[in-house]
């Protein structure tokens, strides 16, 4: 009975999907009445200079340039114990063209804030996930709610991803770096507003309660929608604008005269997954070093910011506590522990962008690169006597 149910549950999604789904799509209603959006556009800049119809009235023009496309060398870690993971190695980062565009009669939906442009038609660019057709649930959902409609002057800057601590400071709120070089200051940004993080860093940043409103996850019709590019690749980090962010938050957050350990170890005792095994020993061991152990979860964003900036050296398993590197003195020092099983470069990446210096130490004999596709967050353990190695070899 249940392999029974399983075939006829594929068969209503396939049967959706290939065939009821492209006949909403080619109905002759729009989205705001019937059906998914009609379809995508690979970039939004190129869609704006491509069609003089979407110039906004106001003077400006629908596409402001930021900052050109980069190619950027990392340099591997200093240290890298047992050996450094292959993905870590002449790593040349593709940092892309950064612009800002703006959107007469665009809409937003779902709770992944798509940007639907006039024509009916989602940006695939908006996308970090590089798929074709975009993860845009837009184009599959049969109907989308009845759309609200807001008059004046907008900006969006989420992701789907925005509830993850790294993805929002490192991938939605660098954006903001693009409306501010673009000297763009009157708007009402459309933002997350579930979480503490969120609101509490959109207000460090200047946009409380009046600058700002929290997005339903629905349908909303905008009288002018201004979009940043995104300023990153996955798992990868913008010198310029994680600078420009850095700097305003620690701006935000101001000089705190109490005393603050300079040495720090991040617990993941609290995760769900990914947790370090060996966390005990491993403590003791950094102790022995004069660190001190802090639980995120337990902190504040303003004592996070606050813990990070008067730090010199932090341990951390890998995971979303290491974005507070953001804040560190340039030069302070990071190692991460790394599940080699799934290794990302996304902290290795955010501390090279800062000037800082980086070590990582595996769990296995061979810090090997991640296997292509999806692999389980799996708790893992680092060896002590290669931590204290490490430890050693960074002057600690």
């Amino acid at each position: 009975m249940k392999l029974r149910s399983l075939a006829k549950i594929r068969f209503a999604r396939a049967f959706y999907l290939r065939i009821l789904l492209p006949l909403l799509r080619w109905q002759p209603l729009p989205s705001t009445r019937l059906g998914p959006v009609k379809g995508w556009h690979a970039s939004l800049r190129g869609w704006l200079e491509g069609d003089s119809a979407a110039n906004p009235p106001g003077g400006r023009p629908a596409v402001l340039s930021i900052a050109p496309a980069q190619r950027l060398m990392i340099q591997p870690p200093d240290i890298a114990l047992p050996d450094p993971p292959a993905n870590f190695v002449r790593q040349v980062h593709e940092c892309p063209a950064v612009y800002v565009g703006c959107l007469a009669g665009a809409r937003i939906a779902t709770p992944q804030f798509e940007v639907i442009g006039p024509d009916d038609r989602v940006f695939a660019d908006l996308f970090y996930e590089s798929i074709d057709p975009p993860p845009a649930q837009s184009l599959r959902l049969p109907r989308l709610p009845s759309a609200r409609r807001l008059a004046g002057s907008y900006a969006t800057v989420a992701t789907g991803r925005a509830s993850n601590y790294y993805h929002w400071m490192n991938d939605c709120l660098t954006r903001l770096w693009a409306l501010d070089q673009a000297g763009l200051d009157d708007y009402t940004l459309i933002a997350p507003d579930r979480l503490a993080f969120q609101r509490r860093s959109l207000e460090l940043l200047g946009f409380g309660s009046d600058r700002s409103v929290g997005f339903d996850g629905g349908h909303w019709l905008l009288e002018r929608l201004w979009v940043p590019s995104l300023t990153n690749r996955p798992g990868f980090s913008n010198p310029a604008a994680c600078a420009w962010l850095r700097q305003r938050l620690l701006a935000a957050v101001g000089r705190r005269d109490a005393p603050r350990p300079q040495r720090l170890f991040i617990s993941r005792a609290q995760a769900g997954k990914r947790r370090l095994m060996n966390e005990p020993e491993v403590r003791a061991l950094v102790e022995q070093h004069g660190f001190t152990t802090l639980v995120s979860e337990e902190l504040s964003l303003d004592e996070q910011i606050a813990h990070f900036a008067a730090a010199e050296a932090v341990v951390a398993p890998h995971g979303a506590g290491l974005t507070n590197a953001l804040f560190m003195p340039r030069t302070a020092t990071v190692i991460e522990l790394l599940p080699s099983r799934k290794v990302k470069t996304c902290y290795f990446s955010l501390a090279r962008a800062l000037g800082l210096r980086y070590a990582c130490v595996s769990d296995q004999r061979s810090a090997l690169p991640s296997a292509p596709g999806w692999a389980p967050d799996l708790d893992f353990e680092i060896p002590v006597e290669r931590l204290a190695t490490a430890l050693q070899q960074m002057g600690l």
